[in-house]
C-alpha cells in the first residue's frame, strides 16, 4: 500500500509482521485495534502508520503528516491500513474473506470500499403477490 505525503511517497508493508508489531505496541489483537480506531487518538493513528512505513521514530515524517494532512486522510488512511492487514490477496480471495467474516453487510461493505473491490447490495429482493 502507498500513501502520499505532499510530494513524498511512502509505502506501508501490510504484512503479518506488521499486525505483530501493532498488537505488540497496543497490546490488543488487531481486530480490537481496527474496532476501536474511530476513538483513537491523533498520534496513536500516525503511530500505527509510522510503524507500517517502518518510520515510528523519524520525527521528520511525523511532522511531514501532521502539516501535510487533514483528520479524514488521517482516519481514513489508518482504516485502509487495517483493513489490508486482515485482508490480502486478489480481489476473489479478499472478497471470500470478507464475505466469512463475521460482520454484517454493512461493515463488510466497508471495508470493501477501504480495498476497492465490488460492493454487495445489502437489498433483500421482495417477493410479489
Amino acid at each position: 500500500m502507498f500513501i502520499k505525503v505532499n510530494e513524498n511517497e511512502y509505502e506501508l508493508s501490510t504484512k503479518l509482521g506488521v499486525s505483530l508489531k501493532l498488537e505488540q505496541r497496543f497490546k490488543l489483537p488487531l481486530t480490537q485495534i481496527f474496532d476501536k480506531i474511530a476513538a483513537a487518538e491523533i498520534n496513536e493513528l500516525i503511530d500505527i502508520i509510522s510503524l507500517s512505513a517502518d518510520k515510528l521514530s523519524d520525527k521528520a515524517f511525523r511532522s511531514e503528516i501532521l502539516d501535510a494532512w487533514d483528520y479524514t486522510d488521517l482516519q481514513y488512511t489508518v482504516q485502509e491500513l487495517i483493513a489490508r492487514l486482515m485482508f490480502t490477496g486478489t480481489d476473489d480471495e479478499v472478497e471470500a474473506k470478507v464475505e466469512k467474516y463475521p460482520l454484517g453487510e454493512t461493515q463488510k461493505n466497508l471495508i470493501r470500499k477501504m480495498l476497492g473491490i465490488p460492493l454487495k447490495s445489502s437489498e433483500q429482493p421482495t417477493e410479489s403477490e
